[in-house]
């Protein structure tokens, strides 16, 4: 097999160049080439193939590579290696290395002793790793070896420390995916009595998780192992320490660190927080479990209280069936054998009961109606959304409606729901009318425009209503359909609308009409974004029926307009305290100004001020827009130097691209593009900045 990396990068076998697929893959190959017998990390791969953004999925693509490549080299050539991967070339082209061991003299650097070499199967590359001594200078060494059919295994060594002789061969270790394992450099400690524990990683296929095995200190033996260890994806041991009876370790999976603690001695295996939540009236149970101690165990309550109907066996079954909500806080006690005992606070969540065997009932169909029952389990009883106390109620499904009920038996409280539909259910003579839709949505407050309502059971001789006007010229063609002219109403308020037919009841669509401001008619260029601000309860306009698109938009209303487009109507701001000299907590505009200071989007206008009264600038407006919809400590990928009145140098410049890279904005100015940062933002252009900001619909 020949590889070229002088031009582009070639494998040849025979002379046949293989097809090499893609410029990622061609690079990666090349990196583990020109590093050939060391170890390429994972993040040097990463920063050589990405540099400094790489995608979230950097790692595993990188795997996806690495796989690809084996399926086309020879087997063993390129190996999973911590803290990446290893290209072998055992061709003589590059010296092998052997797992190589000196001791040398403390005085002048000379060889005590050694080399002592461990090699693995055939001309691969094996190395030491982590070295360890103990109390009577006794050598442990730690490597990983080849070994054909299993790929890398962990290798452990015992030498003699006065002369170097071997005192157990080396003891290797094959994970249970038969793929690479290795040692960690600082992956070997001692016990307190003398025995050695290894820590290293172990290549699992599809991913990787630390192992740890204890072998004898006389003759080598394992003591116990292997115990695996990690989370999803590959996981590189990266710290290790023993000591005394314990064994701690630190792992690196991509983006994240996870640190673990084991100990020997005799403890609990379920610790605090580990019990599932409970169903009050519900069967439970849960096993605990102890290790390292001296059989048998027994296990007790030693202080709190269980749920009552709960018990703990002496051997460790926790079960019964809970008879009242709540959470319970209890101590559970393990005592072993030997009377040595441990103890562990835990906490047992009971919430509301489920009854698979219940549920809510029809009967009846009278008068348009339906009887609900309640299931015969309690003696109490709640009925959402209505309130209603008694067994059951009687509905009215005029339209598709979902009904909750919580009975209460005195100790549990079991939850139900059942859905009416009204179409499905009904008799056709009990149909009420249904408004899905009202075609269009706004129009001139003076009246005068052609509506189209849409929906079902309308009836010949219906009525509609906007917000308390009668509407003219109503027309039923068929019983999804009615045409009518819209009425006279006050500008700048929305409107329900309400079909009234002549023998079975009304419908109402809410908010389903705007009235026009005056001054914000249909031809104007921000009348769909006025209207959509209306609609999210962002304004209510300048007063008089008017919008005053026009006028500039101060620091104080712009507050407003911020919280209220990215919380929506309903949002409160909590009460002032006096943040900004110029702006008194009794200022109606003090406890939105304040909520944006807390927010980190603000820190005022120098001097302890805000200036509430100053207008924005359209350069303040894009630092003020995106720090709202994504954080205070949110970059802007900018500046790209797309406005010609924006140099990159400007302060605003990373702020203003993003805003036109977005969609947000198109600037001032097409042609040539401008973006006029020093101008005023007026309540026109204000709306329109929201709407595409916050995606107000």
């Amino acid at each position: 097999m020949e590889y070229c990396v002088l031009g582009p990068v070639e494998v040849r076998n025979g002379g046949e160049s293989i097809s090499l697929a893609g410029e990622k893959q061609r690079a990666l190959l090349a990196l583990l080439l020109l590093n050939a017998n060391h170890v390429v990390s994972r993040d040097r791969l990463v920063d050589q193939l990405w540099g400094d953004e790489p995608p979230e999925t950097a790692v595993t693509t990188v795997q996806v590579y690495v796989s690809r490549l084996r399926k086309l080299l020879p087997p063993n050539t390129l190996v999973t290696r911590a803290p990446g991967y290893l290209f072998v070339t055992g061709d003589g082209a590059f010296p092998t290395p052997k797992m190589t061991t000196y001791k040398l003299e403390g005085a002048d650097g000379s060889v005590a002793w050694g080399p002592a070499l461990v090699q693995g199967s055939g001309n691969y590359f094996d190395q030491g790793e982590a070295l360890a001594v103990d109390e009577a200078g006794d050598v442990f060494v730690g490597g990983v070896v080849y070994n054909l059919g299993t790929s890398y295994d962990m290798a452990t060594v015992k030498y003699r420390g006065s002369d170097g002789a071997v005192l157990w061969d080396p003891v290797l270790f094959d994970g249970d995916a038969h793929e690479s394992d290795y040692v960690y450099t600082l992956g070997l400690g001692i016990d307190t009595a003398g025995n050695v524990v290894v820590g290293g990683t172990s290549d699992r296929g599809s991913s990787g998780d630390a192992v740890l095995l204890k072998y004898e200190a006389a003759t080598g033996s394992t003591l116990w192992g292997p115990v695996y260890a990690g989370g999803s994806g590959y996981d590189q041991l990266y710290g290790f320490s023993a000591f005394a009876n314990s064994v701690a370790i630190g792992l690196l999976n991509y983006r994240e660190i996870l640190s673990l603690g084991y100990d020997e001695s005799f403890g609990m295996t379920s610790l605090e927080g580990e019990l599932p939540p409970a169903s009050c009236g519900g069967f439970m149970t849960h096993g605990f479990g102890a290790a390292n101690g001296v059989l048998p165990y027994q296990w007790s309550i030693s202080s709190g209280a269980l749920p009552p109907g709960v018990t703990l066996s002496p051997t460790g079954i926790l079960s019964g069936v809970p008879s009242a909500e709540g959470d319970y806080a209890f101590t559970v006690r393990a005592e072993d054998g030997a009377s040595a005992f441990v103890e562990r606070p835990m906490t047992l969540h009971v919430g509301p009961g489920t009854d698979p065997f219940g549920a809510i009932y029809f009967s009846g169909f009278e008068s348009c109606a339906y009887t609900l029952h309640a299931p015969n389990v309690g003696t109490g009883y709640l009925w959402l959304p209505g309130g209603e106390t008694t067994p059951e109620i009687t509905v009215l499904p005029g339209e598709t409606t979902v009904y909750g009920l919580i009975v209460s038996d005195g100790s549990c409280h079991y939850r139900y729901s059942v859905t009416v539909r009204a179409v499905a259910l009904q008799d056709p003579d009990c149909l009420a009318p249904l408004v899905e839709s009202l075609s269009p949505i706004s129009g001139p407050a003076t009246g005068g425009t052609p509506l189209t309502l849409t929906g079902l059971n309308f009836q010949p001789g219906a009525e509609v209503w906007i917000g308390g006007a009668e509407a003219s010229g109503v027309s039923s063609p068929d019983p999804t359909q009615i045409t009518a002219t819209s009425p006279a109403l006050t500008p700048g308020a929305l409107y329900p609308a309400v079909v009234v037919n002549p023998d079975t009841g009304s419908a109402r669509l809410p908010n389903a009409w705007f009235a026009d401001f005056l001054d914000v008619g249909a031809g104007n260029a921000f009348h769909d974004d006025v209207v959509k601000l209306v609609r999210n309860g962002v304004t209510a306009g300048c007063g008089g029926g008017n919008y005053c698109p026009a006028s500039h938009v101060t620091r104080a209303q712009m507050a407003v307009f911020l919280l209220r487009s990215k919380y929506g109507a309903a949002f409160v701001p909590p009460p002032a305290v006096g943040v900004f000299a110029d702006v008194p907590p009794q200022d109606p505009f003090a406890p939105w100004i304040e909520k944006l200071h807390d927010l980190g989007i603000t820190s005022g206008c120098g001097g302890d001020n805000y200036c509430p009264a100053s207008p924005v600038t359209r350069a303040q407006m894009a630092v003020f827009l995106l720090k709202t919809q994504n954080g205070a400590s949110w970059p802007p990928p900018g500046p790209f130097g797309w406005f010609e009145d924006v140099p990159m140098s400007d302060p605003f410049a990373a702020w203003i691209d993003t805003l036109y890279w977005f969609g947000i904005t198109g600037g001032c100015n097409a042609d040539p593009l401008l973006y006029c940062p020093g101008l005023s933002v007026n309540r026109g252009q204000m709306s329109a900045l929201l709407v595409n900001t916050f995606s107000l619909q």
